[in-house]
């Protein structure tokens, strides 16, 4: 039935309203936002959208998804701030992802940012895999660590094996952080590394309990092999390799 229920859209005027609300986005990114209030967010907490049925200084409210830059996946009813305006809007959260910009900078193993999220890692890695225990940090580790509005949100590490080629090690995003293309940078920046060392080949390996670190890797290139090194005899270790083509 294509009105709803009463007092709500119904699902084909929805899609009419996303598809705008994706359309200004995409123009206000271009700079052609054609006079009206751009789509905006706030830096924190509670955010605003300007509404697009009452012109400038009318605001959609909406809850983020904690305080961090990126949205989880689905779609949020957003009411509009503004005294007397009933107006109401179905914004889609993860497409308002690259609102709040991800900055990834290089880091030493002793930097305390590292520290922080080697720990909050290893602790997740104690829940899923009872039994583990902590590793020390391999001293030949280059550490990428990804920032959100200033906080260190996710990292990882580059280490040299053989002749030519490396491994990634220490990838863990916050888990309010995830879903939001964090971890995505931060594999980007590692491969970016190595290259500049001028390594053909990289390797990780990540666990049978971690399926959205694996479905992550495959997204992105990375093929399933072998168990190496230290993980030859491990049953729950997923493996993975990587050719980087060289610009």
């Amino acid at each position: 039935m294509a009105g709803g229920r009463a007092g709500r859209p119904g699902p084909r005027r929805r899609r009419r309203r996303r598809r705008g609300l994706r359309r200004r986005l995409r123009r206000d990114r271009r700079g052609r936002g054609r006079g009206r209030a751009p789509l905006t967010a706030a830096p924190a907490g509670k955010g605003a959208f300007s509404c697009a049925s009452r012109g400038e200084g009318a605001l959609l409210s909406f809850l983020r998804a904690g305080v961090n830059g990126g949205f989880r996946y689905g779609w949020v009813t957003a009411r509009c701030g503004r005294l007397g305006c009933a107006q109401r809007v179905t914004v889609r959260k993860h497409a308002l992802a690259s609102v709040t910009t991800v900055l990834i900078q290089h880091r030493e193993i002793t930097h305390p940012d590292v520290t922080a999220l080697v720990l909050a890692a290893e602790d997740e890695l104690l829940t899923r895999y009872p039994g583990t225990t902590r590793t020390p940090l391999n001293p030949r580790a280059h550490f990428v660590v990804a920032y959100v509005l200033s906080q260190p949100v996710g990292c990882g590490a580059l280490t040299p094996l053989e002749t030519g080629s490396g491994e990634i090690r220490r990838m863990y995003v916050a888990p309010a952080h995830r879903r939001a293309g964090v971890a995505r940078r931060i594999l980007a920046a590692l491969e970016r590394r190595a290259t500049a060392q001028g390594w053909d080949t990289l390797l990780l390996e990540t666990g049978e309990n971690q399926p959205e670190a694996i479905a992550l890797y495959e997204s992105v290139g990375y093929q399933r092999t072998e168990p190496y090194g230290r993980y030859v005899h491990n049953s729950s270790s997923v493996c993975f390799t990587k050719k980087i083509v060289r610009p």
